[in-house]
């Protein structure tokens, strides 16, 4: 990890910049399609970051495989650089506490 100067301010750069050949370690999280589609991954690579598409969306289900396919069309016609996919799966209702959160364990 090291500061390097850019515009005149301190910017960091690590390991995680080079492994995946972006200019800051910023990564936009996956949240889903109306957060995280598409239109957002390439706006993130232009701005220096890693940019993920949110790889579900429940309106579209059950088409949900059209969808994703058209999405990692719409940003590899955007960009050539890399990005990546999230996926947040659902956890098994017995998970969920009473006050609406989640357990970290099954016990």
């Amino acid at each position: 990890m090291h500061l390097h100067v850019e515009k005149g301010r301190p910017m960091l750069h690590t390991r995680f910049c080079d492994r995946f050949g972006i200019e800051h370690p910023i990564v936009n999280a996956p949240k889903g399609d109306c957060w995280a589609a598409a239109r957002l991954a390439p706006a993130v690579f232009a701005d220096g970051g890693l940019g993920l598409i949110g790889g579900q969306a429940a309106e579209v289900w059950p088409d949900q495989a059209d969808w994703l396919r058209a999405e990692i069309r719409a940003v590899r016609e955007r960009t050539a650089r890399p990005f990546g996919v999230g996926f947040c799966p659902a956890l098994p209702a017995g998970l969920r506490t009473r006050q609406g959160g989640y357990r970290t364990s099954s016990r």
